[in-house]
């Protein structure tokens, strides 16, 4: 499962290393989801694991940050 996601973070234009950053990113919110999901830490209402993965795909493959005191560049519209 690993050289699957990071080579779709790799195809997604993410270099290698941060391919792999978000490979590590990827698989720890993965057992953190299956974990609580199975000690039902999470309440007993319904959990959309789809609304999960497209939150956290949203915000992946990691880049690197800004300098700080820089902004990031404008979203194209």
């Amino acid at each position: 499962m690993r050289d699957v996601v990071v080579a779709a973070f790799r195809a997604s234009g993410a270099d290698p290393e941060l391919a792999e950053q978000s490979w590590y990113v990827f698989g720890t919110a993965l057992v953190t989801w299956l974990g609580a999901q199975e000690q039902r830490l999470l309440g007993d209402a319904p959990l959309r694991f789809d609304l999960f993965l497209d939150s956290l795909l949203r915000g992946l493959p990691a880049r690197e940050t800004p300098e700080y005191g820089t902004r990031p560049p404008a979203a194209a519209d």
